[in-house]
């Protein structure tokens, strides 16, 4: 039997530093059978000519280049043109193991399940950036979405391989950040949950200059984090999932990252940031006990948790004579 078709969407932006180790690493991938799509998303630097130089030396290479519209709109570009069996998703800023998708292949059909994920490492120190296991897991629905919640499984859709079927009613939502968050639920319902392979495979690099570490200085981003984590709340309910108390702690996470970014820059925060860190704050004191009495968080995380809380952050480092990084 032939072996199934891989496509592999990759948004390029402002990248050209990165982005031939990315593509390096999915040519070089032990399984062979692939489609690798490269959606220049108007980069103005020379990501264009890079991607089109890859096409020409590499005939599975697809490029598309559109005009600028963020990740969302470039990896639903990416999905239009897909004719793989299988769809996976690299950021052009970091890179995989050459064995990434074999191993999340042979996890989906060796279970009854239509996604597979592997673990992340999170920049050089080459720590998981989820929990680690070694032996593959496969979970029903009901572990996979308290497995992300309590991020056991990396929320990203880079980490993982999916069943084409899953995405033929569902699109990244555009203009949004954490777009991811509000299609992943639907996909571990459609899927039936997903198979964990105990692997980290996958190498995330952290880039200040990117969306993930800037979004929570602007007021609408910071509105659209809130209103992800009311949608997902919405989600719970329509597909009565039994997974409250791990959404308690995955809000009070959230809620927590985006207040300590805020705590750390209170001086060149503008009044619509201010307005919006009202809301966060509500989720910061309605799900305290939740993220501070769980296992899931370090003392050291429980610390801040509760000096953000209080307002006493920026206090404790003042009187530490210690900078807020």
């Amino acid at each position: 039997m032939k072996d199934p078709l891989v496509s592999i969407i990759v948004p390029v932006y402002k990248v050209e530093e990165y982005l031939d180790e990315c593509v390096e690493s999915i040519v070089c991938q032990t399984y062979k059978n692939l489609e690798i799509i490269l959606v220049d998303d108007g980069s103005p630097d020379r990501c264009p000519e890079m991607c089109d130089r890859w096409a020409e030396k590499e005939s599975r290479i697809k490029v598309i280049h559109r005009e600028n519209a963020g990740a969302s709109a470039a990896r639903n570009s990416g999905l239009e043109i897909a004719t793989g069996d299988y769809l996976a998703f690299v950021d052009a800023d970091d890179y995989i193991a050459s064995t990434m998708f074999e191993e999340l292949l042979r996890a989906i059909r060796s279970s009854d399940r239509k996604m597979a994920c592997c673990t992340a490492y999170r920049g050089e120190t080459r720590v998981p950036s989820s929990h680690f296991q070694v032996k593959m897991k496969i979970m029903d629905v009901k572990e996979a979405v308290n497995a992300l919640f309590y991020h056991d499984i990396n929320i990203a859709v880079w980490s993982k391989l999916f069943s084409k079927d899953l995405f033929q009613d569902i699109r990244f939502p555009e203009g949004e950040v954490n777009e991811e968050v509000p299609i992943m639920l639907p996909l571990i319902v459609k899927a039936q949950g997903i198979v964990d392979i105990g692997q980290a495979l996958y190498y995330y690099r952290p880039r200040e200059a990117s969306i993930t570490h800037s979004y929570h200085l602007n007021g609408k981003h910071c509105e659209q984090v809130y209103n992800n984590l009311k949608r997902i709340r919405n989600q719970i309910d329509d597909f009565q999932l039994p997974c409250r108390r791990s959404y308690r702690f995955f809000a009070a996470y959230h809620a927590f990252s985006l207040s300590l970014v805020m705590e750390k820059n209170l001086n060149i925060l503008d009044q619509d940031v201010r307005m919006q860190y009202g809301k966060i704050r509500k989720l910061l004191k309605t799900y305290a006990l939740d993220y501070v009495f769980s296992g899931k968080s370090s003392m050291k995380n429980k610390v801040l948790y509760c000096l953000v809380l209080w307002k006493l952050l920026r206090p404790v480092y003042k009187i530490m004579n210690k900078e807020l990084k």
